[in-house]
C-alpha cells in the first residue's frame, strides 16, 4: 500500500501475508473474495494484478490492473503494476507510456525506472534503457535486481567488462543471491 493510504482491511492484510509467505494462490483467492464486496478498491485490484503476474495469469492481471488504474489514475505504483502486465503481454510500447507517466508523477520511484529500462531494452533503445536503469540503481543502490538488470543491459550493449563489474557489486551487496551468481556465470560464458 502506498504511503498515506488508509489502513488496509484485515482481509487485505491476510492476503499480503499469504503472498509474503509464498502462497500467491491463497492470497489471490482472498483478493477475489474481497473484490466481490468492493470491486473498485485500487489497492486490492493492484495486489490482484501483481499476484496474477506472479502466477502467469496475464489476462486476469491486466483486468485487475485496469480496474486499479481506473480507481487511482494518479498513483505511480498502480501505473507501474499496469505497465509490468502490459510488458508481460508483449505490449512494451504501451508499458513504456505508462512508466513514463509514473515517473512524471513520482520521479524517485526506482521500480518505474528499472521497468522502463527493461521495456526500452526489449525495443533496442539501449541508450535510453541505460539511462533508466542507472537512475534505478542511483535511487536504490542496494536493490540487487536493478544491478542484475543493469549488468545484463551492459552485456547487450557489448560492454562485458562493465557487466562483470556491475554484477560483482551486486554479489558484494547480496552474496547469497543465486540470481546474481547465475547471471555472472552467464556473462563470463558470453565473454569466453
Amino acid at each position: 500500500m502506498p504511503p498515506g493510504s488508509a489502513q488496509p482491511s484485515p482481509q487485505l492484510q491476510q492476503a499480503v501475508a499469504h503472498a509474503q509467505q509464498g502462497r500467491p494462490d491463497q492470497a489471490l483467492a482472498l483478493i477475489r473474495r474481497y473484490l466481490t464486496k468492493k470491486p473498485a478498491d485500487p489497492d486490492a485490484n493492484n495486489l490482484g494484478a501483481l499476484l496474477c503476474a506472479q502466477l502467469s495469469n496475464i489476462d486476469q492481471g491486466l483486468f485487475f490492473a485496469q480496474r486499479a488504474e481506473a480507481g487511482a489514475p494518479g498513483r505511480a505504483d498502480v501505473l507501474v503494476t499496469h505497465a509490468k502486465l502490459l510488458q508481460l503481454s508483449g505490449r512494451g510500447d504501451r508499458a513504456a507510456e505508462k512508466l513514463e507517466r509514473a515517473i512524471e508523477l513520482d520521479p524517485d520511484q526506482p521500480d518505474a525506472h528499472m521497468t522502463l529500462g527493461a521495456c526500452l531494452q526489449h525495443t533496442d533503445r539501449l541508450d535510453d534503457a541505460l539511462r533508466a536503469m542507472r537512475r534505478a540503481v542511483e535511487l536504490r543502490p542496494d536493490h540487487t535486481e536493478s544491478r542484475v538488470n543493469l549488468g545484463l543491459l551492459h552485456l547487450d550493449r557489448g560492454e562485458a567488462d562493465l557487466a562483470v563489474d556491475t554484477l560483482r557489486e551486486a554479489a558484494r551487496l547480496e552474496p547469497s543471491s543465486v540470481l546474481v551468481w547465475d547471471t555472472l556465470a552467464l556473462v563470463f560464458s558470453a565473454r569466453a
